[in-house]
């Protein structure tokens, strides 16, 4: 384009220059009839005979005209230049329209390219909705998912809300009868401890009578035992630790005097004994703790004492003291499944009023 521009512009500089050429310098006009004189500059005939009445001199170089000579070159020159400004104008529209016709391309080319990043926005655009309507799709599917996950929670729920509530009425009912069984359970315990007790009076009552009746020779009423024997009554044969043996008693009443307590003894397989009481006499509160080794010559037991303490105090004042205290004699009794040991005057070699008893009888696994 710039090619045809710089052509166009030396056809017009050519035609101009050609004009230029054919003018009369007398009409300044394109000369008719041209003509020349000897200098060789040429005018128009009828402009030059027009001046003739002034001058026979030549109208650009003045020198004198002697004889005229027609100049049909420049006349066909001049013939032609109409055509060859109609070519230069053609020429010139057409580049014209050329020039139009490229930056109307120019013009669709950018605007098809803006068109094409249109297209690619929308089909970008476009994607997404896709993409968009896909993730909501799958965002509807996921809250079906979740109400119908709700639906069945709220289902099991409700079932176990029914299940919680048939099992709390059962467990209430179970808890009715197990505190109608408790409370059963309690009397029979406390039945069990009056018969305890009933049982613990017999003994007693019924040892002190073979005591009072027999005198100091009761003891051979009981057939001395072998050494397996003894072990096995005392149940040290089991490698179970301590035998125990203790008595309760509670609110028992001797001659208008309050008298209740508990005491428990424990042998050792290597024959070490611990024997505790605590018990109360008139809102007097004691304890004693006695330990020591126990001899066994068959159904005699004599307990070595080591180590003795007792308190007394009624709740004000309270007083420990510890004391020496003699071997203490017992006996170890059996009959049946039941097995038990009487302490022979405990109470007078101890020095304390127990159970308003002088012996004491001690059952084995209270």
């Amino acid at each position: 384009m710039q090619k045809a521009r710089a052509e166009l512009s030396k056809l017009e500089t050519v035609t101009r220059s050609l004009v230029s050429c054919i003018e009369c310098p007398i009409c300044m006009e394109t000369m008719t009839e041209a003509a020349s004189g000897c200098c060789g500059h040429c005018f128009c005939i009828g402009c030059f005979g027009c001046s003739l009445t002034s001058s026979f001199s030549c109208p650009t170089c003045r020198e004198p005209v002697k004889g005229l000579v027609r100049q049909f070159a420049v006349e066909q020159i001049a013939a032609h230049i109409p055509l060859l400004k109609d070519i230069a104008l053609q020429f010139g529209v057409h580049l014209a329209q050329r020039e139009m016709d490229l930056d109307a391309r120019r013009r669709l080319a950018e605007v098809e390219a803006e068109l094409q990043k249109e297209r690619c926005r929308y089909k970008e655009l476009e994607h997404r909705w896709e993409e968009q309507q896909l993730h909501i799709r799958e965002q509807a599917q996921q809250i079906q998912d979740t109400e119908k996950r709700i639906q069945e929670m709220q289902q099991r729920w409700e079932v176990e809300a029914q299940e919680a509530h048939r099992q709390a009425q059962q467990l209430q009912e179970e808890m009715a009868f197990l505190r109608q069984g408790s409370q059963r359970t309690e009397e029979t315990l406390q039945m069990a401890k009056q018969l305890e007790h009933a049982v613990v009076n017999i003994m007693e009552h019924t040892h002190s009578m073979i005591r009072a009746i027999i005198g100091s020779g009761w003891q051979e009423l009981c057939l001395p035992p072998s050494g397996e024997r003894v072990q096995q009554m005392l149940g040290l044969l089991r490698n179970s630790g301590f035998a125990e043996f203790g008595v309760v008693r509670d609110c028992l009443q001797d001659t208008g005097q309050e008298c209740m307590g508990n005491m428990s003894l424990g042998i050792s397989p290597d024959l070490r004994f611990k024997l505790e009481y605590y018990g109360s006499k008139q809102h007097v509160f004691n304890e004693l703790e006695l330990e020591g080794t126990v001899q066994i010559d068959g159904g005699q037991l004599t307990f070595l004492v080591a180590r003795s303490s007792s308190s007394q105090h009624d709740g004000q004042d309270s007083e420990v003291q510890k004391m020496a205290l003699p071997p203490l004699q017992g006996l170890l009794c059996c009959h049946g499944a039941n097995t038990w040991i009487v302490l022979l005057d405990f109470s007078a070699s101890a020095q304390i009023s127990i159970f308003n008893s002088t012996d004491i009888i001690l059952l084995k696994d209270p």
